[in-house]
């Protein structure tokens, strides 16, 4: 049995161990303390929403970046495509007042006895008349038949004979002979277009085909929301039940409610006066504004598309449908309730 020579160093190990093990535990309860005070501190100062914050300008910037690209490219093919039309035949011709473009610009009307009337023109000097939009058959006017069969005289006016064609840019008045005929042919939404920019929404904020989410909606407590922005409308949805719908059945909704507050109002029996004033109030679209009524006005909802891949809310509630009198006071009586980022994906 080997002799334990020095004892004392023996106990002096175990006391040193023993002094290590408490210190170690000291120190994690302490980690401890200072990671609760840390993290009470960070959700005193805000950090995370600070944070998130930051990360939603991120988001808006590099899409509002991606829409500066787009912009300034579109711009350098507008470019192009203008001085391909400034030294057109159409301007040679002292017609300036008249939507030309690579894609058809087709102005139509109806005219009676079923029968519809078409025109487009093309940069080179044609005119083509048909009777639809889809019309394959259209006959063609050349450059040359127009030149020698008519004057450009008097700007913005293509007279043949006693016929003459008046430019007014959204709209054509047209004179025939052989029958008399007079009427006006009106542009045409460009069918390359979703029906929302046919609508009117053109601003290049929208970013189409996205969910848009929220993380500041003051609506009500316990309320998330987000809209959806596709070719064919907007959707608001709160706690996934749709609270606005805007489509083409809304649309059409909105022209039928104004013909039958029409026909029971004796005062007012102009449809298309009371029309003009729901959809101007109730269900407007401007380059940049989607706005929806709900219960005939009484609960006003704007969507303003503020900035690239950005939609602010405002809402507003009317006691009367009669207290909106006009879009500046829908403007001035709006107060913001969330803002939405469309999603990356």
């Amino acid at each position: 049995m080997k002799k334990i020579k020095n004892f004392d160093s023996v106990k002096y190990y175990k006391t040193k161990n023993g002094i290590t093990l408490v210190a170690l535990i000291i120190t994690i309860i302490m980690l401890l303390i200072l990671a609760v005070v840390t993290i009470a501190a960070v959700n005193e100062g805000n950090l995370f929403a600070h944070s998130n914050n930051a990360v939603t300008q991120y988001n808006s910037a590099s899409f509002e970046e991606n829409s500066l690209i787009s912009k300034y490219i579109s711009m350098i093919e507008q470019h192009d495509s203008e001085e391909d039309i400034e030294t057109g035949k159409w301007r040679e011709r002292n017609i300036t007042n008249v939507q030309i473009g690579a894609n058809k610009k087709y102005y139509c009307a109806d005219i009676g006895n079923g029968t519809s009337y078409c025109i487009y023109l093309t940069e080179n000097g044609d005119a083509y008349i048909g009777e639809t939009m889809n019309d394959q058959e259209y006959d063609k006017w050349t450059t040359d038949e127009i030149d020698s069969s008519c004057n450009f005289t008097t700007a913005n006016r293509m007279q043949k004979g006693s016929e003459y064609y008046l430019f007014n840019g959204d709209s054509i008045e047209i004179h025939l002979e052989n029958p008399t005929r007079d009427f006006t042919v009106t542009l045409q939404p460009d069918p390359t277009l979703n029906w929302l920019q046919q609508q009117g929404l053109t601003s290049e904020n929208v970013v189409f085909n996205k969910t848009y989410t929220c993380d500041n909606y003051t609506r009500g407590e316990g309320i998330t929301a987000t809209i959806e922005v596709t070719d064919d409308g907007v959707v608001l949805k709160e706690n996934g039940t749709k609270k606005i719908n805007y489509d083409q059945s809304y649309y059409n909704d909105i022209h039928a409610f104004a013909v039958l507050v029409a026909e029971n109002d004796p005062e007012n029996n102009d449809a298309e006066e009371v029309y003009l004033r729901l959809k101007e109030m109730f269900a407007a679209i401007t380059s940049d504004y989607v706005t929806y009524a709900e219960n005939g006005g009484s609960y006003m909802w704007l969507l303003n598309f503020s900035s690239p891949g950005v939609i602010d809310v405002y809402y507003r509630s009317y006691t009367d449908e009669n207290e909106v009198t006009s879009w500046d006071q829908i403007i001035a009586d709006r107060y913001h309730i969330g803002t939405f980022i469309a999603s990356e994906s």
